[in-house]
């Protein structure tokens, strides 16, 4: 579990400074506000689940949510198509990453 929340720390930052980086060239402005909110939702995020692992099933919800969002945003506006199928593709894998640490485990019977 602790991998998992050092790598949406690390994917925060990283859209946190992405963000930083675009603002300077003509990129639409809310984009730039879209990838900082982004960033500050993962950051934030990665600090709740690190304080309390149970809220990790809610963020599996909030990623699968997301990934869903960004999925209709590439259908309907092809502006955004790559932006949007590529943070798709990071929520979808954020998704199922956060599923399977969170599922309950079966005991065998041979243990």
């Amino acid at each position: 579990m602790r991998t998992f929340t050092l790598a949406r720390l690390g994917l925060g930052a990283v859209y946190a400074l992405v963000s930083q980086r675009i603002s300077e060239r003509t990129t639409p402005p809310e984009l730039v506000a879209a990838l900082r909110v982004l960033a500050a939702r993962h950051i934030v995020q990665a600090a709740l689940t690190s304080r309390r692992p149970a809220l990790t099933r809610l963020g599996v919800t909030v990623d699968a949510l997301h990934a869903l969002s960004m999925f209709t945003l590439a259908v309907a506006d092809r502006s955004y198509r790559r932006p949007a199928l590529a943070d798709a593709l990071i929520a979808t894998v954020l998704t199922g990453s956060g599923f399977v640490l969170t599922r309950p485990r079966e005991i065998s019977a041979d243990t």
